[in-house]
């Protein structure tokens, strides 16, 4: 793909679950700010997939950082107050220094999730 450049993430939404789901939440994550860093990584990443054949993410570009995911999920109202608890949740700018392409196993037990590939992102601002 090329050399691509650390990124400066920022949470910078309240934590929230999964929206799209009926039933108990089962994903926990935050939003990161979008900057034109990590959308032209995104568009590395698809023009990656497009000249090896494969079939790219249609969804929304969403950047995020998954806190947990919940095998039979989490209970309504702990859920809430969590929610509730951390609305003001923001950090402060924070490097990444790499991003891993990782395989998704399903199994009855919980998915299995392995790193096939690292990324380094080299300094720089650009």
């Amino acid at each position: 793909m090329g050399a691509m450049h650390r990124l400066f993430v920022t949470l910078d939404t309240p934590p929230a679950v999964n929206d799209r789901l009926v039933g108990p939440a089962k994903i926990l994550w935050a939003g990161v700010e979008a900057e034109p860093k990590l959308q032209r990584l995104r568009d590395q990443v698809t023009a990656a997939l497009d000249a090896l054949g494969l079939e790219p993410e249609h969804r929304k570009f969403a950047p995020h950082i998954t806190l947990a995911r919940f095998k039979r999920g989490a209970p309504a109202a702990r859920t809430a107050d969590f929610l509730a608890s951390h609305a003001l949740f923001h950090t402060e700018p924070f490097a990444v220094t790499q991003f891993h392409l990782y395989s998704s196993h399903l199994r009855p037990e919980g998915a299995l999730h392995r790193i096939e590939a690292s990324y380094p992102l080299i300094g720089g601002e650009d």
